[in-house]
């Protein structure tokens, strides 16, 4: 991977690109060669000293070929984001992330909101979200079994939590929800 900083001003600009190239070999007796690029770009800056905000764009394309599937298979992902971050003083920040993910024919918009509050020796923290996950080359393509028309996963979660600070001592709980739809099981 090869990454880029850069600023300006009060602002960072972000830059990278990379590649994966990975050869499994499952049970001595089928061999999957998978390639994957990857490049982002995203823009950091402050509004002021409680508010600010990242955009930036990523995306991912991978290849493979397997004695599972049948042929070379490709997948291309594209995702553009903004996220801001609001922090009106010390014991109080608020982030609201907004995602939109393009792959194959389908647009998923995936918006989070999180709170976090320093009370005492108590940090108090809440979140909910969308999500989504993208089928894996397997669960699409593999021989018998896969289902090149699968769509990605989607979710609605949230998460509540507590977590306790003194000295050389930390403690932490946090529970959480999920709600998925269009779940792939194999």
């Amino acid at each position: 991977m090869i990454s880029h900083e850069q600023y300006v001003g009060d602002a960072t600009m972000f830059t990278s690109i990379g590649y994966a190239g990975e050869t499994t070999i499952y049970n001595l007796t089928s061999e999957t060669i998978a390639h994957t690029f990857s490049g982002q770009y995203a823009f950091d800056f402050p509004i002021n000293d409680w508010f600010s905000t990242r955009v930036g764009v990523n995306t991912i394309q991978s290849w493979a070929i397997s004695d599972g599937y049948s042929g070379v298979q490709q997948m291309g992902q594209v995702h553009a984001y903004s996220s801001f971050s609001i922090s009106p003083n010390k014991w109080l920040k608020t982030s609201i992330n907004l995602r939109e993910s393009f792959q194959r024919d389908n647009a998923v918009f995936t918006p989070s909101l999180g709170v976090e509050s320093m009370i005492g020796l108590f940090n108090i923290r809440a979140q909910v979200s969308e999500g989504y996950k993208i089928p894996t080359f397997n669960d699409r393509y593999w021989v018998p079994g896969g289902n090149p028309d699968l769509k990605p996963e989607r979710s609605k979660n949230a998460e509540l939590g507590i977590d306790f600070y003194q000295s050389n001592l930390s403690l932490g709980v946090t529970g959480f929800m999920s709600n998925v739809k269009d779940w792939i099981q194999w």
